[in-house]
């Protein structure tokens, strides 16, 4: 059992009267006692480096039984080397033995400063401290100036900090503290550059009142296992990268969650987070026991975001209208997919889900009008000779091997996009048999070729612009226009461009059936 404040004083008293009877005598005592004297005022001189060795030499002192001293003096300024900041640090070296340190009840400097600034720069006493309370006068910790120059550089001891009202914590504060297991600030509102990077002892992260944890804020922190800041906004470049294990989340107020901030997170299971807008690249790369991952509100997908995810099986990207290469690249536990607002599927995007039979994009476009609002002919941009993807803002667009060795898929479905383009490979090394969902509608040219008047449809009697689909391992393709009025318009001589049917069979003939298109 630690010792009590009220036994270190005890002590401490003993000692000055024992070895400093001269040092609690009045100053202005002439040595004429006339009974008016208020015991009050006498402010006995104490020779602290004394009474501090002398009140931890009476404890145990070890790593497991550390001294316990609480203090009620004023810190001066810590980077003096007359402080009693210093004073306390040299004595604490002069004992050999480690310390609980509360400085609760201290101030700074006559109460002139709220920053606690342990000084980098000096080593003395402080691998002897295994646990410090910060002055309750306190409301910021000084950072430093960089990885080699943190606020706690020589606490290699240090298993629990707390501080009451600290509202700042400086960049690189408490970086390579390896033995830090608690850190407790409950005021805390952000989290800074580095503050907690390998501490690799820290279990937990509670910050109830913190709205931004900044970069590298606890990045490589291994025994890390939850994380609970219901207000925080904003995470930062690599914030939680290589936390391996992480578990818990609490973190539900989240908009922004920057590049491989969850990278390496190797036991996070699930990633719910309902309002996040921004998700940046790698955000949760390699982090293999993710199963879940629910973004309703996130526009794009980017980079490697969900990389070698190799156990995610549910999503929800219901606002989803980018997926950037490599985005679920290796997540072959992923069967199902569905996006009911994707535009643009990048190179390699869903590459080697392996397990992926069923792939739903449900985007829905309206075409571009001109200024009379009639649709404008999706070739217009290709047959004025113009170095851009027909129709690009209007289209879905499947680019180079984004499904590049899903072997299992079989259902591809895309039945409410009017204009659809695959560039050549996009569905390379996806096995034998594909059954196709394409839109169809009355298309917009009448057998004449002229527009037709008071259209309501989207497409031209087609549904894509480039039906290569690069599946060179295909035996079957089967369409399936589940939407349509007049199949014919799938077929060769009839309005559009070209005749699906027509131009599918063509491209694959001698190596893959293609079935007649049907209604679903």
């Amino acid at each position: 059992m630690k010792k009590t404040f009220i036994l270190g004083l005890c002590l401490l008293f003993i000692f000055l009267l024992t070895n400093c009877p001269e040092k609690l005598e009045n100053p202005d005592d002439d040595g004429n006692d006339n009974g008016n004297t208020d015991p009050g005022e006498i402010e006995p001189e104490i020779d602290l480096m004394d009474g501090i060795i002398a009140i931890i030499n009476q404890q145990e002192g070890t790593l497991d039984n550390p001294a316990f001293l609480k203090l009620e003096i004023d810190l001066g300024i810590m980077s003096n080397p007359e402080s009693n900041w210093k004073i306390i640090l040299e004595a604490i070296e002069k004992t050999e033995k480690y310390i609980d340190l509360d400085l609760s009840n201290c101030i700074l400097e006559s109460q002139s400063y709220s920053y606690f600034f342990p000084d980098f720069a000096v080593s003395t006493g402080k691998d002897k401290i295994v646990s410090l309370i910060l002055p309750d006068t306190v409301t910021d910790i000084t950072g430093g100036t960089g990885e080699s120059n943190s606020a706690f550089k020589y606490f290699t001891n240090l298993k629990h900090a707390s501080g009451e009202n600290i509202i700042h914590i400086g960049n690189w504060a408490f970086y390579n503290c390896t033995k830090l297991e608690e850190a407790n600030f409950p005021n805390v509102t952000e989290i800074n550059l580095g503050v907690f990077y390998n501490c690799i002892n820290l279990k937990e992260a509670n910050f109830p009142e913190a709205v931004e944890i900044i970069s590298n804020a606890f990045r490589n922190c291994k025994n890390l296992v939850s994380v609970s800041a219901p207000k925080v906004e904003t995470i930062g470049t690599l914030a939680f990268y290589d936390c391996t294990s992480l578990a818990e989340i609490n973190l539900s107020a989240v908009t922004k969650i920057y590049q491989n901030a969850f990278g390496n997170c190797l036991n996070l299971a699930k990633a719910d987070f309902p309002l996040v807008i921004t998700l940046g690249n790698q955000a949760f790369d390699n982090c293999i026991k993710l199963e879940t991952v629910l973004f309703p509100k996130v526009e794009v997908i980017h980079s490697r975001t969900f990389f070698n995810c190799v156990n995610l099986k549910e999503t929800d990207f219901s606002s989803a209208v980018h997926i950037a290469d490599h985005a679920f690249y290796n997540c072959t536990s992923l069967e199902e997919i569905i996006f009911p607002k994707a535009m643009i599927i990048e190179p390699m995007s869903f590459g080697n889900c392996t397990s992926l039979t069923t792939a739903r994009f449900l985007a829905d476009p309206d075409p571009a009008k001109d200024s009379n609002s009639q649709p404008i002919h999706p070739l217009s941009p290709w047959l004025k000779q113009e170095p851009t993807l027909p129709c690009v803002s209007e289209s879905l667009l499947f680019y180079n091997e984004a499904f590049n060795g899903c072997t299992s898929l079989i259902t591809l479905d895309v039945r409410n996009a009017w204009n659809v383009y695959f560039a050549g490979n996009a569905l390379n090394n996806i096995g034998e048999t594909l059954v196709i969902y394409l839109y169809d509608d009355d298309g917009v040219l009448d057998n004449n070729g002229e527009i037709k008047p008071n259209y309501t449809g989207k497409s031209y009697g087609h549904p894509q612009l480039d039906n290569y689909l690069g599946a060179v391992s295909l035996k079957l393709i089967k369409i399936i226009a589940p939407n349509g009025t007049q199949l014919e318009k799938f077929l060769p001589n009839k309005a559009g461009y070209p005749g699906l049917f027509s131009d599918i069979k063509s491209r694959y003939s001698g190596n893959v059936t293609v079935m007649p298109i049907e209604r679903n």
